[in-house]
């Protein structure tokens, strides 16, 4: 075994300027594209061992490769793996993780041995099989976090089931809620996308593997054997879909788009509300940042990151989309930097997760300049109508225009909701409508509490406290099924795992 500061690059050579092609790889070519992509796709090294092993461990079985040379490859297999991806330097001329490793293994047992090994496989084959494992493992770790992510909005909807402050429509005051009720509307859009990744996981957790380049083989492979040594669900029936399409990567891409869209928009909130004009809230101290000039500054830089990511995230989507449209033959390679690209952007959404966990389990609220922001702008205003309406037997829209003139007059007047008589109310009436109508003032005094009006709407998913304290009980159920629906989905990876190793163990202890 080669000791820990040297590196091993393999020699063996597989065909390309050996068979079809003479001469060598242009420099530009193997320095501006083979070399950064193989660097790109170093992740893929503990999933193509795997894949490999697999691969070995079927084509024994199926009496395709025999026992001696299976023996031989997967003891080779093995050491190549006990290298580790950072003592191996790649060979950029053979275009990825799969052939360098192939290389290696011919190195190590010779081309009669070693050249077994893509026995019924491709390119293709040999990258989205390991592509779609890692993947997998990815997403799941993105899942980890949308939960924790829940579980730190859950908390904070439930510390704020009371805090009053307005809604807001066009930047405008519209009508009043809680923080918490806030909270539970980014709960739900979180819970959406969590089944979305559920849903693509299914998708993506489908085996593509032994079908060559997209016609498959004439090798009697099971490829039912590989699927469940890799811990697939299922298999990608027809050959050619499996080697060309796109699509179920793509759906993953674009749930995390959305996912991410659904971060920013809490983001934009949260940017809007700590304006020192606004003031509602403040990030914690290590989520922001001071300028470097401005000395008074406490800038809600936290925040930046899940935006960012947000973009970047659209930005892949839109480049896989993009790439998913072309049936041209360059699928392996192309398909190998559009992978890079997404396995990279995982990594971002990963981390701004982390990012806005932490600042929900960290912000701090100003309830009394919130509560008394609901107070001064009429926010009030539905629920005066909704009064008019049950009390004074006008219709909805004549009650909305004798609000409307209602609240103009104060607003000229200088007065705010707590100045608001009910011979105002009567004026506006007159003014609007032509006509006198009868309201209590202590129908009044109700209606402009702010907190009444939350209190009253009592419906399914309204803003009254009971009601959103019941969803929280609800939405925390739910991302405890969700919870262990992950755990399961981990165990039988794991099961698999084990399973493949036995397999393995079987053929070369055999000998």
């Amino acid at each position: 075994m080669a000791k820990p500061s040297e590196k091993v690059r393999p020699t063996a050579r597989l065909g390309a300027h050996e068979g079809r092609l003479k001469g060598d790889y242009a420099r530009e070519q193997v320095e501006y594209f083979y070399a950064p992509l193989v660097e790109k796709m170093k992740y893929l090294f503990h999933p193509v061992m795997k894949y490999n092993k697999a691969h070995v461990v079927m084509l024994t079985e199926r009496e395709i490769v025999d026992s001696e040379r299976a023996r031989k490859i997967l003891t080779a297999l093995a050491e190549i793996e006990d290298l580790g991806v950072e003592s191996i330097d790649f060979d950029p001329k053979l275009q990825g993780i799969y052939p360098n490793i192939e290389a290696l293994l011919i190195d190590k047992v010779g081309y009669n041995v070693g050249g077994m090994l893509y026995i019924g496989r491709t390119r293709g084959d040999a990258q989205k099989v390991p592509e779609r494992m890692a993947h997998r493992e990815a997403l799941l770790d993105i899942m980890d976090e949308v939960i924790a992510l829940r579980r730190a909005a859950l908390n904070l909807a439930a510390e704020h089931v009371d805090t009053i402050m307005p809604s807001y429509t066009h930047l405008q005051h519209a009508q009043p809620m809680t923080f918490g009720f806030y909270m539970l509307s980014f709960i739900d859009a979180m819970e959406s996308d969590f089944e979305r990744l559920m849903d693509g996981y299914k998708r993506v957790n489908m085996s593509s593997a032994e079908i060559g380049a997209g016609m498959t083989t004439s090798f009697p492979v099971s490829r039912e054997r590989v699927a469940e040594l890799l811990g697939y669900e299922g298999i990608i029936e027809n050959g050619l879909y499996c080697h060309r399409s796109l699509d179920r990567e793509l759906e993953i891409l674009a749930a995390l788009s959305i996912l991410t869209v659904d971060v920013y928009r809490l983001c934009e909130d949260f940017h809007v509300w700590c304006a020192s004009d606004i003031n509602f809230m403040e990030l914690d101290d290590e989520f922001s940042a001071t300028s470097f000039m401005m000395a008074q500054k406490k800038n809600p830089v936290g925040l930046a990151l899940p935006e960012l990511v947000a973009i970047t995230t659209h930005q892949t989507f839109n480049t896989f989309h993009d790439f998913s449209k072309r049936n041209t033959s360059e699928v392996s390679l192309k398909g190998s930097q559009s992978y890079a690209f997404r396995h990279e952007a995982m990594k971002d959404i990963l981390g701004a997760l982390k990012s806005m966990k932490g600042i929900l389990s960290t912000v701090i609220l100003h309830k009394e300049v919130m509560q008394q922001s609901v107070g001064r702008l009429f926010s009030q205003g539905t629920d005066l109508t909704d009064a008019l309406v049950r009390e004074s037997g006008l219709s909805f829209r004549e009650g909305h225009r004798v609000v409307g003139v209602l609240v103009r007059t104060a607003l000229d007047q200088g007065k705010n909701p707590n100045h608001v008589t009910t011979d105002m109310l009567k004026q506006a009436a007159t003014d609007a409508l032509g006509k006198a109508i009868e309201f209590k003032e202590e129908s009044l005094k109700k209606v402009l509490d702010p907190m009444e009006g939350i209190r009253a709407k009592k419906i399914f998913g309204g803003t009254a406290p009971e009601i959103v304290k019941e969803a929280i009980e609800r939405k925390n159920r739910t991302v405890d099924e969700h919870e262990r629906w992950i755990q399961a989905k981990r165990e039988a990876l794991a099961a698999a795992d084990q399973k493949l190793a036995r397999a393995c163990e079987a053929i070369v202890g055999a000998a």
